[in-house]
């Protein structure tokens, strides 16, 4: 016998339907008490990701937006105990289900959880909220979750981390034109196997030569796995290397290095080898580890935006929306949206042509609505708002009325626009030293603590008569035809570099 009592809810409702539920705790569906097929209702005809944990067993009941969410483990989900269901995380639920079953709420913003999703551990951000359900007696009989992945948006702010540290990588690469550097340099295979060569500026004994034995020679023993494990994570990334980490020095102490190493690509995009620099900061306080710490601790205080539903009658134009909907659009409880029309008030003036554009093209054809706007505050400010709403119709066709929810993605938003500011500053400062390199007259050039060139511009080759890709990389015997003349340059250089700080040569 179909059961009528909630009807619709795309693939999830039909598998509510079909299952037996006689072999749960929850008994069959023809015995469910009205709080529990009311809120069943409510989830599977939700768009945004909802499951019911019903009873002392946390049975799970949830929607086709979910089902996305659970991946490989749907449909098997369906009707299982939520510490059967999800076991990697069940100490997690153990604590929801008694708090919720308790009358207690939780929410978690940004939380990370790893799941097996795809029969793969993966690491999964979320924002979830737990309410308790009553039942017939008034006492919590089940929990409520919803719940919005955040992962794109932490993934946004980690490429947006990553092309501000390009731009700095930039600037430290200008700045070396200009200030002779004091850093121990060195070079790596592509899995840090073999050290290829580094220059320890007399803090760390030198490697002309490759060497395979290097983590005996600067590492001390009890300090190998931590650092290890950080190589690790880098090649396995392809991404930055930075640690802080203790070294034994040329004279056999104990010294402090911050480490920093980049991989180099080839034009087919294979990794070749590691270019790094360590700085020595045994005497420094460690600012860089705080100020780590302090950028986890502002990270995990950020606020994610809450989940609001509505439902908009089509045909009465009458709306009706949540709390939490009350404060996505800045409201207090009470000043809630009626109609469409103040709802469109509350739009952004650039964005408000389009959402009414959409919403008479939804209550026209019957289309669902989706879409990414700005709303004003009643304070002036704005937000901006992710909103998308199924449209139902009567049984002869004409649409009837629209469910739907809406997130906060202000956050992301930012992020991305704070990406593509940091990747266009990165051309500029490219550019930049570029420009700066042509535009001094006369001649301009840089070379390393070898006495290598490694830039110069036109004044310079046209001083020494050759062209730029027969000086570059060169040291003065290398380029210079005068054996005599290429010696007083290169000892003049080294003048310099010993003195520590810039002459006047005429």
């Amino acid at each position: 016998m179909p059961h009528t009592f909630f009807a619709g809810g795309g693939q999830c409702g039909d598998l509510v339907r079909a299952y037996d539920w006689a072999s749960t705790s929850i008994g069959p569906i023809a015995t469910w008490p009205p709080s529990l097929r009311i809120t069943v209702g409510t989830v599977l005809l939700s768009h945004v990701p909802m499951v019911l944990l019903w009873g002392e067993d946390g049975v799970m009941i949830y929607n086709d937006a979910y089902s996305v969410f659970a991946g490989g483990r749907h449909p098997q989900l369906l009707g299982s105990k939520v510490r059967e269901g999800w076991p990697e995380v069940a100490d997690f639920n153990d604590n929801v289900m008694r708090v919720g079953l308790t009358g207690g709420t939780l929410s978690y913003k940004n939380q990370e959880l790893t799941l097996y999703r795809h029969g793969r551990p993966e690491q999964v951000w979320m924002n979830l909220d737990y309410s308790p359900v009553l039942g017939e007696s008034s006492r919590p009989a089940g929990v409520l979750c919803i719940l919005a992945e955040t992962s794109e948006r932490i993934a946004a702010e980690r490429r947006r981390a990553e092309a501000e540290a390009a731009v700095r990588d930039s600037e430290e690469r200008f700045r070396a034109l200009v200030n002779a550097s004091s850093d121990v340099v060195y070079r790596m295979n592509p899995d840090w196997t073999e050290l290829r060569y580094l220059d320890g500026r007399g803090f760390l004994n030198d490697a002309d030569g490759p060497s395979v034995s290097w983590l005996e020679t600067y590492l001390f023993e009890e300090d190998r796995p931590r650092v290890l494990a950080a190589i690790g994570e880098a090649v396995r990334a392809r991404s930055a290397f930075e640690l802080e980490h203790r070294v034994r020095r040329a004279d056999g102490s104990s010294g402090l290095i911050f480490s920093r190493a980049v991989p180099v690509l080839d034009d087919a995009g294979r990794l070749v080898e590691w270019f790094g620099a360590a700085s020595d900061v045994t005497a420094r306080d460690r600012a860089q580890a705080e100020r780590i710490a302090s950028d986890e601790r502002l990270r995990a205080a950020l606020d994610a935006s809450d989940t609001g539903t509505f439902r908009w009658d089509i045909r009465t134009n009458a709306l009706e929306w949540d709390e939490a909907l009350d404060r996505l659009f800045g409201l207090t409880p009470g000043q809630t949206a009626r109609s469409l029309d103040q709802f469109v008030a509350m739009v952004h003036p650039d964005d408000r042509a389009g959402v009414i554009a959409r919403c008479q093209a939804c209550a026209a054809s019957g289309a669902d609505f989706e879409m990414e706007f700005r709303v004003v505050y009643p304070d002036g400010s704005h937000r901006w708002l992710y909103d998308r709403g199924k449209t139902f119709r009567d049984p002869d066709g004409t649409p009837s009325y629209m469910a739907g929810a809406c997130v906060d993605i202000t956050e992301r938003r930012e992020a991305e626009g704070r990406l593509r500011a940091s990747e266009a500053q990165l051309v500029r400062s490219n550019a930049l030293l570029a420009a700066i390199m042509e535009a001094v007259p006369g001649v301009v050039y840089a070379k390393d603590l070898q006495g290598r060139m490694v830039a110069l511009n036109r004044g310079t080759a046209e001083l020494v008569g050759k062209p730029i890709s027969e000086i570059l990389g060169h040291t003065d015997l290398e380029f210079l035809d005068n054996r005599d003349q290429a010696e007083a340059v290169m000892a003049n250089d080294w003048r310099i570099i010993a003195q520590g700080h810039a002459d006047i040569v005429e």
